[in-house]
């Protein structure tokens, strides 16, 4: 979907602002979006070949249609799309998650595959590079592919996002990818050279486990982290959820260790709701400044109604600080978009400094059975310190 700038829908891209990449089987499905250079999309996800999904990336042109110079071949041209299987059979729902470029323009994605473990196949980090046509790098990972070993044996791991600037671009061509170990209260950040081998100059051979605990009484670490961003200087910042039940952030320095000039001790908890209800981010970006902002959600109640999903954004200074010059006064904004369930996924700034949420809201006009989301965008005005429309 695209959108101009005052919300309509582009009638410059796809039908009437909106694409569908259909690969005539049962259920596709994008979730990381990048743009080149040349303002063509990646959209990495799921495309089912069959009965079970596969790693899939599709690239468009910059009016929305598929770009017959990319992905599998079909006749004189190519699809637009490629689809991978991670394996270890073909009888296993693959899907990508995130994409990113590096600087040469190829093409980075990460998500879940599988592994055998004992009886039993388990979800694990997977990462994939494709050349810029969408043909498959065999001069990454093992033939193009890589899936990571597991944290511990027979456990379930889950990939949420690949770790960028706010440029979109990866240091040094790095990949540092983020998620979970699936009930185990302990999140992970793994990077990779750009040949998708480890790189043990970060954490532990590679890999940075973060694990929730308590210590004399302060709750430290994350259950999960939910997406990443590497600043100027050179530190990661994540967001996440812990058993606090809001929006933690962790800054980490460029080897791994844990920054504890940031926030408290080098964690910062962010809660909208009672301590009982869950408040939970998707998304992360850094503004030109340094400041962080994330998204998600806030479970907020009015008057007697029960408490209710909405759009929530947060706001920090660089040091980890909730901003005061934002929302409430406390670093947070949130708006209830309908009188349901309503998520952002995504965050970015605009060029003007104001801020967009992207994400799904409940549609009030429909009573029917079956699923009643719609996609939602919400606009919030930037730093009210700065002057507008370019006069500084």
């Amino acid at each position: 979907m695209r959108v101009l700038r005052d919300g309509q829908l582009d009638p410059g891209f796809g039908v009437d602002g909106l694409v569908q990449v259909d690969t005539g089987d049962d259920s596709d499905a994008g979730y990381g979006l990048a743009q080149q250079a040349d303002g063509k999309l990646l959209v990495a996800g799921r495309l089912d070949s069959g009965a079970y999904g596969d790693f899939g990336v599709a690239r468009l042109n910059p009016d929305g249609t598929l770009d017959t110079s990319f992905g599998e071949i079909d006749g004189p041209q190519r699809r637009g799309y490629r689809r991978i299987n991670i394996g270890p059979t073909a009888f296993i729902n693959d899907e990508a998650r995130a994409v990113a470029l590096q600087s040469d323009g190829r093409i980075v994605v990460a998500g879940v595959g599988y592994a055998m473990d004992g009886s039993f196949n388990y979800p694990r980090f997977a990462v994939a590079r494709f050349t810029t046509s969408g043909d498959l790098d065999t001069s990454f990972g093992s033939g193009g592919t890589m899936v990571a070993p597991a944290t511990a044996a027979e456990v379930s791991e889950y990939v949420t996002g690949i770790a960028t600037r706010r440029d979109g671009s990866m240091p040094n061509d790095r990949i540092t990818v983020v998620g979970y170990v699936f009930a185990r209260s302990t999140a992970v950040v793994r990077r990779y050279l750009s040949n998708g081998q480890p790189d043990t100059s970060f954490g532990s051979g590679g890999e940075l486990q973060i694990t929730e605990s308590m210590v004399n009484g302060q709750r430290q670490g994350m259950t999960r982290i939910d997406a990443g961003v590497w600043t100027d200087a050179g530190k990661l910042v994540v967001v996440g959820t812990g058993g606090d039940r809001g929006f933690v952030f962790q800054r980490f320095n460029a080897n791994g260790s844990l920054d504890t000039t940031f926030g408290s001790g080098g964690r910062v908890l962010v809660k909208f709701s009672g301590v009982t209800e869950y408040d939970e981010p998707a998304s992360i970006t850094l503004l030109d400044d340094g400041r962080i902002v994330a998204a998600g959600y806030a479970s907020m109640t009015y008057g007697s109604a029960a408490a209710s999903k909405d759009f929530a954004v947060v706001q920090l200074l660089p040091d980890g600080t909730p901003d005061p010059a934002f929302g409430d006064g406390h670093g947070r904004s949130t708006y209830p978009l309908s009188m349901a369930a309503d998520q952002a996924f995504a965050i970015a700034a605009t060029a003007d400094g104001d801020l967009l949420a992207a994400g799904t809201a409940n549609d009030d006009e429909y009573t029917g059975p079956g699923d009643s989301r719609r996609g939602a965008f919400m606009r919030l005005q930037g730093d009210r310190r700065l002057f507008r429309d370019s006069f500084e």
